[in-house]
């Protein structure tokens, strides 16, 4: 069986091994090999399908929705007669870079009426960028709340690089041309969940940072978006704590080095040197 459905940046290709999924503007590639589908339901305006911790929505065109009714029931039951497995998610950002071009290529929608506002937006977010930065992933919303919605920001994008989790987008308005940019440091957050506030709602995902809350709502898998924060706060996390401890281990050596100075001098004794280089050696 070899079908391939395709609206816009979206496509789905179905074989004998499985199927492949791949949303080109959020540059994720999904492939659910038979067994590894756990829902794939036919709605009003598409596909749903998930297996473990992967989802996909593949929106219809044309006659999409007849073709895919024609074939459900195949693909049901190759899916029924393979040994359980799992997805495979891939990300690949190689199109996403620190320019504005870049950014107006991965995230279409920006393309249009609203091009100029969401380019300042944009700049001002790849302004702030250090430029030992590396994006690591971005993604759309609907609606972000920070501090307990005391704070929202809709219409959203967000950029998450190997430092910080960025976002630019409308400051409590559905109009554009009110844009806000912000950031935080990764090596700050905490507590990363995802969920849903009714079954119909868009899917979130929650972290915390310092005494701040964020629930950023979106239609993309927020699954994935989870697992690139963990991986990259894990890996701040580690960067900070070499950096405590090499700067830990210089502040020994200078203190030690002031005793010996001492010593030196006759100030001290040997044996309350000694003492104290034990103390700070940690022996």
């Amino acid at each position: 069986m070899n079908e391939k459905f395709v609206n816009g940046s979206l496509s789905i290709e179905i074989s004998d091994k499985g199927l492949t999924c791949i949303s080109e503007t959020e540059n994720l590639h999904y492939f659910f090999p038979y067994g590894s589908i756990d829902v794939i339901s036919i709605k009003l305006f598409g596909v749903s399908i998930i297996g473990g911790k992967a989802s996909f929505l593949y929106t219809f065109g044309g006659d999409d929705k007849k073709r895919f009714k024609r074939i459900l029931p195949t693909v049901e039951n190759l899916n029924r007669c393979a040994e359980r497995t799992a997805p495979i998610t891939t990300i690949s950002n190689s199109n996403l870079e620190k320019n504005w071009e870049s950014f107006k290529k991965y995230f279409s929608f920006m393309a249009g009426k609203h091009e100029h506002e969401w380019h300042g937006a944009i700049e001002t977010m790849i302004g702030s960028m250090s430029s030992s930065e590396e994006i690591v992933y971005g993604f759309f919303g609907n609606i972000m709340y920070i501090n307990g919605q005391r704070e929202t920001v809709c219409n959203y994008v967000a950029v998450i690089t190997n430092e910080r989790f960025y976002f630019a987008g409308t400051e409590g308005s559905a109009v554009l041309f009110h844009l806000k940019t912000g950031s935080v440091e990764l090596k700050d957050v905490h507590a990363i969940t995802v969920g849903a506030n009714s079954a119909l709602a868009a899917k979130y995902v929650q972290f915390e940072v310092k005494n701040d809350n964020y629930r950023a709502t979106t239609f993309t898998d927020v699954n994935v978006i989870k697992d690139v924060l963990d991986k990259v706060v894990k890996e701040c996390a580690s960067k900070n704590n070499t950096a405590n401890v090499v700067q830990a281990a210089f502040s020994s050596a200078d203190e030690l080095k002031k005793f010996k100075e001492l010593l030196d001098l006759g100030i001290i004794t040997q044996e309350e040197f000694d003492a104290k280089k034990k103390q700070l050696l940690g022996l």
